[in-house]
Order: structure tokens, then sequence, then C-alpha cells
């Protein structure tokens, strides 16, 4: 009886074993496989969100490489209004005001990718805490360029243009080089040169495209860094 009850119990103790092995078994394969499909859905992320910022970077330096040309344009004009010459070129004239008085630019970054994964809570699938501090810090950053963009446009079209347009004709104002030529009367530009209010505005627009410049390069280098951690992820 003994004997028969001793081996009961073993044949007992052996089938819980071997379910609970199973169990756990079942658990460990289970985890596997979710970490194995989280991770080949980290890595879709980070190769999407590579290809987004690398898109943006290209933006980021057209748009930097727009502000500077028009930087070197504005101090250009304000140079030629306090100086003593008379007889500005009235194409190059066309083109520094065009470029360095009223263009502004506007930076469109894409966000699909970025703004998918936030959604959806996926950005949670990146294990890299500095990637996730980065791509945290970037709408933050972006904010502010599209804020100083912004104002930098409303000055051009509620004060900058109208200004000129108060002293000047402006619909002659489409060359976009000193080597297009465009047509219909040129204006006396003598008009502006030497006018206080003009050079003030001149030394604001100055101002506002260094800002402006400032988060570019702020921008620029957090999404160099974004970039260099994808890729170090992706490794």
């Amino acid at each position: 009886m003994k004997s028969e009850r001793r081996s009961i119990w073993l044949r007992v103790l052996a089938e819980g074993v071997a379910i609970v092995a199973s169990i756990l078994l079942a658990f460990g394969i289970q985890a596997w496989w979710e970490g194995r499909r989280d991770r080949v859905e980290e890595r879709a992320a980070l190769e999407g969100l590579r290809q987004e910022f690398a898109g943006n970077l290209d933006q980021l330096n057209a748009g930097a490489s727009s502000y500077e040309k028009s930087l070197r344009m504005t101090r250009r004009l304000l140079a030629l209004s306090r100086a003593d010459s008379l007889a500005p070129n009235p194409l190059a004239m066309d083109s520094l005001i065009r470029i360095g008085w009223l263009d502004y630019g506007t930076f469109n970054p894409g966000q699909g990718v970025l703004t998918a994964l936030v959604t959806s809570g996926d950005i949670g699938l990146i294990r890299d805490a500095r990637l996730r501090e980065a791509i945290g810090a970037w709408s933050g950053m972006l904010d502010d360029l599209v804020e100083e963009e912004l104002m930098m446009a409303r000055d051009s079209q509620e004060r900058w243009a109208p200004a000129l347009q108060a002293r000047i004709q402006l619909s002659f104002v489409h060359a976009v080089n000193e080597e297009q030529v465009s047509e219909g009367p040129r204006p006396d530009y003598r008009k502006i040169l030497g006018d206080q209010l003009l050079e003030n505005y001149l030394w604001e627009r100055i101002d506002n495209t260094r800002y402006v410049l400032a988060d570019y390069a702020r921008l620029h280098a957090l999404v160099e860094e974004i970039i260099e951690l994808s890729d170090g992820s992706l490794r």
C-alpha cells in the first residue's frame, strides 16, 4: 500500500512538474517571440525616423543657406543706404530689395513617422534613452523656430513691405538674382536710400534673421544627434 501511494504521489508530482515546466516554457517562448517582434518593430521605427530626419536635415541646410543669403543682402542694402553713392545699379537693387528686405522662409519638416509613433505609443519601443530624450526635445525647438519665422513673415508683410511701398513701386521686384533682367520701369531708388526709418527696419531685419539662424543651428545640431543615435541603434 505504501509503495502504491508513493508511486501515485510521485506520478502526481511528475505530472505537476511537467505542467509547470510546460507553462514556463510557453511563457518563455511567448516572451522571446514578443521581444523579437518588438525588436523588429523598433528597427522599422528607427529606419523610418532616420529617413524622416535625414530629409529634415536637408531642409534645414537649405533654409539656413537662404537666410544667410538674405542676411548678406540686407547688410548690403544697409551699406548702400549709408553710403554717399546716389546711383545704385537698378538690377542689383531689384534683387537686394526682394531677397534682403521682403523675403522670408518657412520650415515645414516631415513629421509623419514621428507623429504616428507618438500617437500609437510605439515611441516606447525605442530602447535608447538618449535618443528618446533627443526626439522629445524636437517639438519645443521646432516651435521656437516656427515662432521666429512667423514673426518675421508678419513684419515683412505688415511693416517692412508697406513702408517700402509708400516710397517706391514694388510691383517690379521679381528678379531672383542680379543676373536676371526684370522688365518694367525702374523706380528712383534714391527715395529710399538714407531714409532713417527704413534703415531702422533693416537693422531690425538683421537682428531677426540672426535669431532665426540661431534657431536653425540649434535644430540642426539636434537633428544630427537624432540621426547619429538612430544609426547607433540600427547597428
